[in-house]
């Protein structure tokens, strides 16, 4: 027994460290994102599994997603988990399971980011076409 005991010990510190460096890698991916300062929001989908009951009966649809956005004010990759009530909560405070299949989902979600942002430009595009005449008017009156 005393051998199972040294051999958790071994595996809690192995783990450990390797669950700080994972966090490390959230950390940094989170903080290129808000330096990025691209202002848009985007979620993939992280889990789409319907729950059970206690019997092993499927109930309604949940889905979990895993996205980029601005919680409690601050841009952050972000979990959210529902049906009907959502919650979000940072994906740095997510169970370890949570955080390591959200990892694997980071190249989808920079992509969903970068189409996000590619849309935003566009519409930013537009409203430009619509302000310029206006600004441009507004100068020959103060003329």
């Amino acid at each position: 027994m005393v051998d199972l005991f040294s051999r958790l010990d071994g595996l809690s510190i192995r783990l450990n460290e390797a669950s700080d460096n994972l966090s490390q890698t959230i950390t940094q991916v989170e903080t290129k994102l808000r330096e990025l300062r691209l202002g848009v929001s985007a979620w993939v989908v992280l889990e789409n599994d319907p729950p059970c009951d206690g019997n092993g009966n499927e109930q309604d649809s949940a889905a979990s997603h895993l996205g980029y956005a601005k919680l409690n004010g601050t841009w952050q990759l972000v979990i959210s988990e529902g049906f009907e009530a959502l919650k979000y909560f940072p994906l740095k405070q997510a169970p370890r399971e949570t955080r390591l299949k959200a990892i694997t989902l980071f190249p989808v979600l920079l992509e969903e980011i970068a189409k996000q942002a590619e849309a935003a430009l566009r519409e930013v595009g537009k409203a430009k076409q619509i302000a310029d005449p206006l600004i441009e008017h507004i100068s020959e009156k103060q003329k």
